[in-house]
């Protein structure tokens, strides 16, 4: 940070104008703008930079949380996972995996059947099944292939 530019700058803010600045500091008006401009100029450069370093450990935040959520899922699913969450607002990392988090129940949830929930026939014969003859006709050249 250049000095000199920040005790024009004050100068310009005490006496609310550039060419009484100028007069103050026995500078020309034209000299005192130059300077201000610079100091805005070097104030954008690093705010712009500041900007930029907060964007990239936003896109790291994100891409850890979205990695640490994405465990166990496969290749294809975690593809989606990421095009799914791309959209989502990161406030705060907390709050971003919550998010995260609920988008993988609800895309990603495994369905798992107790074996309570399945019901098998002990002896081995098929039950008879209603369908309508076009099914039928289906079900017998089936049934013919796997013999």
């Amino acid at each position: 940070m250049d000095w000199d530019k920040l005790r024009i700058f004050h100068a310009v803010a005490d006496v609310g104008s550039l060419t009484h600045a100028g007069d103050k500091l026995n500078l020309s008006q034209s000299a005192v703008s130059r300077q201000i401009r610079g100091l805005e100029e070097s104030l954008n450069a690093t705010t712009a930079k500041a900007i930029s370093m907060q964007e990239e450990v936003e896109l790291l935040q994100r891409e850890k949380i979205v990695r640490e959520h994405a465990s166990g899922l496969a290749e294809t699913q975690v593809e989606k996972l990421n095009s799914l969450v791309e959209d989502i607002d990161f406030e705060d990392a907390e709050t971003f995996s919550e998010k995260v988090a609920i988008v993988k129940e609800s895309y990603f949830t495994k369905k798992i059947a107790e074996a309570a929930d399945i019901e098998e026939d002990d002896d081995g014969e098929d039950a008879p099944i209603i369908t309508s003859d076009t099914m039928a006709q289906y079900l017998t050249a089936i049934q013919k292939t796997n013999k």
